[in-house]
């Protein structure tokens, strides 16, 4: 996971809301801003049983999706594509930190590929979904191993939350090989002054 600066982070918040009129990111820097980013989490795995994927759907509330949605145009004829521009501008930002997930395999940090394969979806109730499958470089087998997802945002200003256990799960060939995923949970301090509470996902196999 990219290591990034304050002046950098800055740049990146300002690049954000030009290329996508995104306003979340430029608020990284008001005094204790933050904001829950729900998350559930189903681990895939190939044909053979290797770990290949995480599939994340990441729920923004109604402020959050208010101020994605400023100024888009979602008439009937434009939605889908306003959608789907809208979530390629929020991958090609979290694709500077890392989708905010530090995936472990024995300790040893697993590298993940750039994400292509996603789906925005609005609800009714105004809440936004961020649906995508980030996958591994290299498919890794797990028989024996321990499987850990941290997921952080290295500026503390999205809290991810999983609102139970029960939001993470694995693929059939993994549920046969591997414990059923357990949570823990630590609030860390950021040089910025936000402390966060960072879940992570620990599996046996």
């Amino acid at each position: 996971m990219l290591k990034l600066t304050r002046p950098l982070l800055k740049k990146l918040s300002l690049s954000w809301v030009s290329l996508a009129g995104l306003s979340l990111a430029s608020l990284s820097y008001a005094d204790g801003y933050h904001y829950p980013l729900q998350t559930v989490t189903k681990f895939l795995a190939t044909p053979a049983g290797e770990l290949s994927a995480l599939q994340m759907a990441w729920t923004y509330g109604a402020d959050e999706t208010k101020l994605l949605l400023e100024g888009k145009d979602l008439s009937p004829d434009k939605k889908e594509a306003t959608l789907k521009k809208l979530g390629q501008a929020m991958l090609d930002d979290l694709f500077i930190v890392g989708y905010y997930s530090e995936l472990s395999v024995d300790g040893e940090p697993t590298l993940l590929n750039k994400v292509t394969d996603y789906q925005v979806n609005l609800a009714t109730d105004n809440s936004l979904t961020l649906d995508f499958k980030l996958a591994l470089k290299t498919a890794i087998k797990p028989n024996g191993k321990k499987v850990a997802l941290r997921l952080v945002d290295p500026d503390g200003v999205a809290n991810v939350v999983y609102s139970s256990p029960q939001k993470i799960t694995l693929d059939a060939a993994l549920a046969k090989m591997c414990s059923s995923p357990t949570l823990s949970e630590e609030v860390i301090s950021l040089p910025n002054d936000h402390k966060p509470t960072v879940p992570t996902v620990h599996i046996s196999c």
